[in-house]
Formats: C-alpha cells, sequence, structure tokens
C-alpha cells in the first residue's frame, strides 16, 4: 500500500475492497442456493419444514429433561453437617451427623485421618482399632456407635448418632480428666456421601485441642 496514503486513505480502500468481495461473495450464494432449491417441488418443502419442526421439538425436549433433572438434584439435594458435643466435658462426648439438605443423604464412605493416614470405618469393629489409632486403649470407657456406616441412609430433617462415649456400664461419662484426653484425641473424620441421583460429596470434622478445657 503507498506509502503517502493517510490513514483516512488506507481505511477507505480496504472498506471498498471489502465491499466488493462480500458482493462477489453473495452473488455465489445465490446461484448455489437457486440452482441447488430450482428443483424442489412443494412436498420436498412441506417435507423439509416437518423434519426441521420434528428436530426442533426434540431439541427443545431434550432441553427440557436436562433442565427438570437439575432442579430434582438440587430439590433432594443433602445436606451433611457433623454436630458435636464436646465443649463440656463433664457430660460426655458425642458425634452426630445431620441431614439438613431437602433428600436423603446415602453414605458411602467414613474415614478418619491420624498421622496423615487415613482408616476407613466400615461398620462397628472398626471402632476398635480407633480407639486404638488414636491412643485410648489404656482407658477403660464405653463406647456406643452405629452398627452400620457404609450404606446408612440419613433422612432429609434427621440425625444419627455416630459414636458416644460413656461409661462401661452405659452411663454418661462425667469424668473430667478422661473426657479431656478423649477430645483432644479425636482425629479428623471424613464422610462421603450422595444424594439418590448419584451426585457425591464431601464433608469433613475435626476438633481442635483446647488446654484449658474445663
Amino acid at each position: 500500500m503507498h506509502s503517502d496514503w493517510t490513514r483516512s486513505d488506507k481505511i477507505a480502500f480496504v472498506g471498498i475492497l471489502s465491499f466488493f468481495i462480500i458482493t462477489i461473495w453473495q452473488k455465489n450464494v445465490h446461484e448455489v442456493y437457486l440452482e441447488f432449491f430450482n428443483d424442489w417441488t412443494k412436498g420436498d418443502i412441506t417435507a423439509l419444514s416437518s423434519a426441521v419442526v420434528a428436530l426442533s421439538a426434540l431439541i427443545l425436549a431434550i432441553w427440557q429433561g436436562i433442565t427438570i433433572k437439575k432442579h430434582n438434584v438440587l430439590s433432594l439435594q443433602p445436606l451433611i453437617r457433623f454436630a458435636s458435643e464436646v465443649l463440656v466435658s463433664k457430660k460426655g462426648i458425642s458425634l452426630i451427623i445431620c441431614n439438613h439438605g431437602l433428600g436423603p443423604a446415602i453414605i458411602t464412605s467414613m474415614f478418619y485421618v491420624v498421622d496423615n493416614v487415613r482408616y476407613e470405618l466400615i461398620n462397628i469393629n472398626g471402632f476398635a482399632d480407633l480407639r486404638k489409632n488414636i491412643g485410648l486403649s489404656d482407658l477403660e470407657f464405653g463406647l456406643s456407635c452405629n452398627p452400620k456406616i457404609k450404606g446408612s441412609v440419613i433422612p432429609a430433617g434427621e440425625e444419627i448418632t455416630f459414636f458416644q462415649f460413656s461409661n462401661l456400664d452405659g452411663s454418661a461419662l462425667d469424668n473430667a480428666e478422661i473426657n479431656k484426653r478423649i477430645i483432644n484425641s479425636l482425629p479428623k473424620f471424613i464422610v462421603h456421601y450422595k444424594c439418590t441421583y448419584g451426585k457425591c460429596h464431601e464433608q469433613d470434622w475435626s476438633w481442635d485441642f483446647v488446654d484449658n478445657l474445663i
């Protein structure tokens, strides 16, 4: 392009050139369009219109189905939270799983973490290893827990007691020193759960060490 041209000259030149290119392209497209549809009958056009309408209806039905499923997943989504009664050690210790969501929560797995090692809790037998792994084998206390963890279902608005420490006779564990040691030994717990549509979620709980717990 000529070096003496101003910026306006260049813009005008590009505009004119673009106009001619678009005009030639539109003419060719128009000729191809006429050639393609020239032999079509009224029945062909009607059939094509029907196919377009059917395809549009199918796309709309698929989109509506996806939208309805997303709505149902949200309307039945569970929301699990841990609730603990460990702030006042003289009342004993319990850990509860609550479902604050709108649909049932299906527990798929439960873990606790000690020294960066994950241990799975499947049923009541896993709590014996829990007691040993958190260093409480030398203490005498009872442990009430849910006999089945994996596969448990928590309905919306309800809760289950994950575990509860007590005396050997089942009464409330009111020994403050034992409670304090148990509380500060509790590991991090992780629960994996899903909704009835199979969407998976995760929630964890851990207790921060408190030196002056009463």
